[in-house]
C-alpha cells in the first residue's frame, strides 16, 4: 500500500510539471494534494505584470513560514492569492497585500481603479484606452 501512494504521488508530481511546462496557465486546484507549492515564476505569469511586486510580496511571505501556494489568479479586478493550510497571521498579511491591487494597474504597475467592460480590470487611464489591444496579445509582450 505505501509503495502505490508513493508512486501515484511521483506521478502526480511529474505529471503537474510536465503539464506546467506545456500549458503555462494550467490549473492548479490538485497542488496541495501533490503537495507542492506553485513556483514563483508561475505565480507571476498568472497576473499582469503590474502585480508583481505584490505576487512577490505574498511569496516573501508564504516563503517565511513555509506554506503551500495553492493559486493565483486575478479576479473581479483584484488580486487572489491562495494558500493551504497557515496561521491566522500568514492569511492577515496576504489578504493586505491583495487589497492592494485594488489600486494599482495590473497592466504597468501605476496608480489604477476597477474598471468594468465586460471583464472588470484595475487598470490606469492609459492602459484601459488599449484595453482591448493588450488583454489578447499578453503572452506575445517580452
Amino acid at each position: 500500500m505505501i509503495e502505490y501512494f508513493d508512486w501515484r504521488r511521483r506521478f502526480a508530481r511529474w505529471l503537474y510539471f510536465k503539464l506546467l511546462r506545456w500549458y503555462p496557465r494550467w490549473p492548479t486546484r490538485y497542488i496541495e494534494w501533490v503537495g507542492w507549492s506553485i513556483p514563483r515564476g508561475a505565480g507571476l505569469e498568472c497576473v499582469g505584470r503590474g502585480w508583481a511586486g505584490l505576487v512577490g510580496r505574498c511569496y516573501d511571505v508564504t516563503d517565511r513560514h513555509h506554506v503551500v501556494v495553492t493559486q493565483v489568479k486575478e479576479k473581479f479586478g483584484g488580486l487572489r492569492f491562495y494558500v493551504g493550510s497557515a496561521m491566522p497571521g500568514v492569511f492577515d498579511q496576504i489578504d493586505e497585500i491583495t487589497k492592494e491591487s485594488y489600486k494599482i494597474c495590473e497592466r504597468c504597475g501605476e496608480p489604477g481603479v476597477p474598471r468594468k467592460g465586460g471583464w472588470i480590470l484595475t487598470l490606469c487611464d492609459a492602459c484601459d484606452a488599449t484595453r482591448g489591444e493588450w488583454r489578447w496579445a499578453r503572452n506575445a509582450q517580452d
